[in-house]
């Protein structure tokens, strides 16, 4: 902090200035936008819960419940059933997507905090062979 302080001048003349002009607007995001597609590729289903993770969290649904996944990364290429949770150990779960895997290491359910999948897994939450279904828009 003193180092930077002391030379404040040296790392203000490198500051590059947005140009209006060329600025472009975000929309804001909608609900819809935070569902999962578990047919899409990996790296979309990926990319989304890399998005919207830690706020506001990536929306699935499990028997009847909207729930949140967070932490994802990618894994081995294996095809299953789309959204069908192949294995849960300490590491997280792994869940099938349209072309691929994932693995996801937390899952939040409605009203609760976000837990570890082999936490949620021991708590008879969630269970290898459960099916994550795509939320029909609207809801």
């Amino acid at each position: 902090m003193v180092e930077f302080l002391s030379n404040f001048e040296k790392y203000t003349e490198r500051l590059i200035y947005q140009n209006d002009n060329e600025a472009t607007y975000a929309a804001k995001i909608s609900v819809e936008d935070t569902y999962i597609n578990w047919y899409d590729t990996n790296d979309k289903v990926f990319n989304k819960i890399r998005a919207y993770d830690p706020i506001p969290g990536a929306k699935t649904e499990l028997n009847g419940q909207i729930i949140k996944l967070f932490h994802a990364s990618l894994d081995s290429m294996q095809t299953e059933l789309p959204g069908k949770v192949l294995n849960i150990d300490k590491n997280g779960a792994v869940i099938a997507t349209g072309n691929g895997t994932i693995k996801v290491k937390k899952i939040q359910f409605p009203g609760k905090k976000a837990i570890n999948f082999f936490d949620a897994y021991n708590g008879r939450k969630i269970n290898i062979g459960d099916i994550l279904k795509n939320i029909k828009r609207g809801e």
